[in-house]
């Protein structure tokens, strides 16, 4: 996994929380040693990898998608379209490693506070 997501506020996109809870299933099937290597928590946190914040990201989105149900509108409304320099979301920092940015700004994740679109 990535390092591009260590900012606790940053929104980790959906396709990959999908992808890594995937992974931890597979892991879950593989027997011990590989639930032992993948189900670890790292310093500093790594939002699309560490299992216990994938976990708990998932499940919120999850709750996002049942109140948006719930409340009748359509799930696009959830869904705001990435970034295309770094794949982040509008009203969220963009990413330490973004081009478009780089060195023009601080991102929120490489410690400072960044500026949204």
């Amino acid at each position: 996994m990535s390092t591009d997501y260590k900012n606790l506020n940053e929104r980790v996109p959906t396709e990959t929380l999908a992808k890594r809870l995937d992974e931890l299933s597979h892991a879950v099937t593989e027997g011990r040693e590989a639930v032992l290597r993948e189900f670890t928590m790292r310093v500093p946190a790594e939002l699309d990898r560490d299992a216990d914040l994938v976990l708990s990201a998932a499940a919120a989105r999850l709750r996002e998608f049942l109140a948006t149900e719930r409340a009748g509108l359509p799930i696009t409304e959830l869904l705001s379209p990435e970034r295309e320099c770094c794949g982040t979301f509008a009203g969220s920092p963009h990413r330490a490693t973004c081009e478009k940015y780089r060195g023009k700004f601080k991102p929120a994740n490489a410690g400072g506070e960044g500026r949204p679109d």
